[in-house]
């Protein structure tokens, strides 16, 4: 029920800033810089329930060399717990398989 919420919050986020442009406001801007730092608090926490400690670390290291591709394995982690389809913590072997299903199943 979180991570729908989340997900819905950031729908919205996104596109709340497409139309809007430029904030009114320094105290509007801070608010909206406030929301953003609360969702990614938000999803990092989600992010660390679902997987185990070296899960987290490769997903680290990941995120140092290639963010892009760690976001879109965050997406698809936090995709699949709100389709109800991760049981037990996610291991590091699992975020190899989901990382190579990103990648096409190329090896890498």
């Amino acid at each position: 029920e979180a991570i729908k919420q989340k997900r819905l919050a950031e729908l919205g986020g996104d596109q709340g800033q497409g139309q809007g442009g430029m904030p009114q406001s320094a105290e509007e801007q801070q608010e909206q810089q406030a929301q953003a730092q609360a969702q990614q608090d938000q999803r990092a926490t989600m992010l660390a329930g679902l997987m185990d400690p070296k899960a987290r670390e490769r997903l680290s290291r990941i995120a140092m060399v290639k963010p892009e591709k760690a976001q879109a394995l965050e997406n698809m982690l936090l995709q699949a717990a709100q389709r109800g389809q991760i049981n037990s913590k996610v291991t590091e072997e699992a975020l190899i398989k989901m990382l190579e299903q990103a990648n096409g199943g190329g090896g890498g």
